[in-house]
Order: structure tokens, then sequence, then C-alpha cells
């Protein structure tokens, strides 16, 4: 699940002024994902969420992804280990997003590396994805691969770079795990002292099983407890696996994992 649905309509972010930062904590609808996330947490039978369009660059309406008591759910975004906004006007939840996350992580690189990555994907949306005749980037279908570039480049530095230092990167002592991409998107370093202390998800009744994790580096089983299911986790060079104790889980709870919040499953009956 992306956090993407959970922006702002565009029409809304005109109004406030907000379409030159879209993608900061304030363009999002923040009651919105809490109460998704919220519903989730607690076990609610169906939880609908928006959908976002990367091709208008904007909410689709009508249209909605529906979340059934899954075992687990992966929620993906930036600013999903925002603290509360301090200062929220009255009657504003003092809530977070984190707070019904189990297990965050969240996976660093270099600015320079991103920067290069952000760039060289959008050239390649440039003669793929933004040729389509509704794409919201279109504009820069249509004109030079060095001038459309430049513009990249100059959104670089004005939002996605301010927004990596001032939003994004402050939450990295927030995450459970960090883990770090070098240039070739490897994951290069995980410090081991993390995976092995990292705490189990949050149970909301009793019990155990027993959970092995393989480290990227040294591959060596690492025993340790959880609660709830835990399923196999195949994130980009994570090169571990979480294997489930053998045991049906029902009910549901959430964990993290990839900047994501990820949904776990309690005993029937508790």
């Amino acid at each position: 699940m992306t956090t993407d649905g959970f922006l702002l309509p565009n029409r809304v972010l005109e109004e406030r002024g907000l379409m030159a930062r879209k993608g900061f904590p304030e363009s999002y609808d923040r009651r919105a994902l809490l109460e998704f996330v919220a519903a989730v947490k607690s076990g609610s039978e169906r939880v609908q969420a928006p959908v976002y369009s990367h091709t208008v660059y904007d909410i689709v309406p009508g249209r909605h992804v529906t979340v059934e008591r899954p075992d687990i759910l992966v929620l993906e975004g930036l600013n999903v280990l925002q603290p509360a906004p301090r200062g929220s006007r009255p009657g504003a939840s003092a809530l977070a997003v984190s707070d019904f996350i189990d297990f965050s992580i969240y996976v660093d690189a270099d600015p320079d590396d991103i920067r290069r990555w952000y760039l060289d994907r959008f050239l390649t949306l440039k003669h793929t994805a933004f040729t389509q005749p509704g794409s919201y980037f279109r504009r820069f279908a249509e004109i030079p691969d060095d001038v459309a570039l430049a513009g990249a480049n100059e959104i670089w530095e004005s939002v996605n770079l301010v927004n990596l230092r001032e939003n994004i990167a402050p939450t990295r002592g927030r995450a459970t795990l960090v883990l770090t991409k070098d240039a070739e998107h490897r994951m290069s370093r995980v410090p081991a002292a993390q995976v092995l202390s990292a705490p189990p998800p949050r149970p909301h009744g009793q019990g155990s099983r027993g959970t092995e994790l393989s480290g990227i580096e040294s591959r060596q089983p690492v025993r340790r407890k959880a609660t709830g299911r835990v399923a196999r986790s195949r994130s980009a060079g994570l090169g571990r696996a979480l294997h489930e104790g053998g045991r049906y889980w029902r009910r549901a709870g959430v964990l993290q994992v990839g900047g994501t919040f990820v949904q776990y499953a309690h005993p029937p009956g508790q």
C-alpha cells in the first residue's frame, strides 16, 4: 500500500498554494491516513484507500483500493515516520502514523546517488509514460532531453532535496532498522546490532513463535521470538527471510517494513 493515495487532490493543493510542495507532509490528508491505519490495525473487515495516478498526477475520483484484513500489509511512503505535528490546531489528533507501526525500515542513500537515480528515471519516463496523451508531464516529452533534464534538476534542487533534508532524513532515527544503499542500488550496510536488537511486533495478546532471521552479509541464522504471523520478506538486497511458526493467525496487527507499515495477525481468540 502506498501513501500516494492520501495526497490531497490537486484542486485542494492549488487552493492552499501547496502544489509546489507536493510530497511534503502538509500535502497529505493526514486524518484520512491515520483513520486508514487505525482501521486496519483494529482488524476492520474492509478498509478502503484512495487511488493515485502518476499519469494524471492526481487522485482518481471514485476509485479505491480495498484492504480486507490482510495477514501482512506493507505501507510505503516518504513521511510515514513523521511525528505528530507540533502545535496542532484544536481538535486535531496528536497521534502519528508511526504510533500504529510495530517495525520500520528506513532505506538510506547518498543524496548525490538519489539525485542521479531521479534524473535517470525522469529521462526514462520522458520517453515512455510522459508520451501518453493524458500524462500531466507530457510537455516534457515534447522538448529536447537536455532542456527537460535541466528542468528536472531544478525540481530536484528546489523541491525533492529540500523535502529530503527538512522532513525525510530527520525521521531516520525513528526507524527500527536503517538499510543503506550504495550507488548501484545494493544494500551496502545493515547494522548488525539493529537487526539483533530489533523488537518483536507489539502483540494484542499473549503467546509467541520462534522466528529465524538470516543476515545479509554473514547469512548466519539468528533466533529470536516474535508474536504474530511473519511472512517471507524479499526487499531488494535484504537477503533474509522471516519464517512463520506454522500456526494460522487471524486477527490483524501492524509492523512496518521499508518505510512501510506491515500488517501481521494475532492468534485466534486473542
